[in-house]
């Protein structure tokens, strides 16, 4: 009798081992795997989080717009006011002649220096 319960005790004794033994091997299959992550047991909070946007904020439209020719703006329509805007700066900072004299002057007494010079 004494040796049955012995019998009985160490069977649940080596069933109870058996069975942490399986709970153990259980465990390590308690690991999820996507595609670039791993969790492993209970992580619930992440060292690291990747966030991505679904959609582009708002009001950024402006920085992506590609960049054209500076020739283009030549080929738009334009009204009368910034026509004559443009009239009169050309004709503000052409050369007047009487400057144009002035600088023939310099310059031919210029070169007359130098050929003294020599």
């Amino acid at each position: 009798m004494m040796l049955r319960s012995a019998l009985v005790m160490l069977s649940w004794v080596f069933l109870s081992f058996s069975l942490m033994a399986t709970l153990s091997f259980a465990a390590d299959d308690n690991v999820v795997r996507l595609q670039g992550i791993s969790i492993q047991g209970k992580s619930e909070e992440p060292n690291v989080v990747y966030i991505t946007p679904w959609r582009p904020p708002p009001g950024t439209g402006r920085l992506y717009q590609p960049i054209y020719s500076y020739r283009d703006h030549w080929f738009q329509p334009l009204d009368r006011q910034s026509l004559g805007r443009e009239l009169r700066y050309g004709e503000r900072y052409l050369p007047k002649q009487v400057n144009v004299e002035r600088l023939q002057q310099l310059n031919a007494n210029n070169e007359a220096k130098v050929t003294k010079q020599k």
